[in-house]
């Protein structure tokens, strides 16, 4: 079986923490990277059809712009990558994608961290994904859980990644 490490966003960008700890986990399991970027359709309230299609058309090209940008970067690292960008509900996009492949890890790459804040579509998924969400904290960021589990997390290290396991 082929493995396969997938990194995510919601958003034009890519967190380098998440970035960085995909690409070694992928080169660790000698896995295909692939970075998947799930965009949200430019949509306003009385926009005509056509401002809607040139306006996600836009959202594409400069999205795929971006993913152009991370892939140069990755070059070097001699890793099997693929790319892809995906405009409407992340939530649906997300779902749709993961009905394509599958991976042994998704790693996320967006700002906003689903552990804290409750309310990103993140945050609604996690337990219907089939397999593990790895979170990147930012150097120094807090853990997130509760009391006893930030105290174990500075006691083991100054890092420890937060994972979310999905249904078998």
């Amino acid at each position: 079986m082929e493995r396969k490490i997938m990194v995510f966003s919601d958003s034009l960008r890519l967190r380098q923490e998440a970035l960085r700890y995909a690409v070694a986990l992928a080169e660790r399991l000698n896995s295909e990277l692939t970075l998947l970027l799930l965009l949200s359709a430019p949509v306003e309230d009385g926009m005509s059809p056509v401002k809607v299609i040139e306006s996600i058309s836009m959202l594409d090209e400069g999205a795929h712009a971006v993913v152009n940008g991370y892939l140069n970067s990755l070059k070097q690292t001699g890793l099997e990558m693929k790319t892809a960008v995906r405009v409407g509900n992340p939530h649906s996009e997300m779902v749709k994608y993961l009905a394509e492949a599958s991976f042994q890890a998704l790693v996320w790459g967006g700002e906003i961290n689903p552990m804290t804040d409750r309310r990103h579509w993140l945050a609604q998924v996690k337990g219907r994904l089939p397999c593990p969400i790895i979170i990147p904290r930012r150097k120094g960021e807090p853990h997130p859980g509760p009391a006893s589990i930030r105290a174990a997390a500075s006691a083991a290290g100054p890092r420890i990644d937060s994972t979310w396991r999905g249904n078998p």
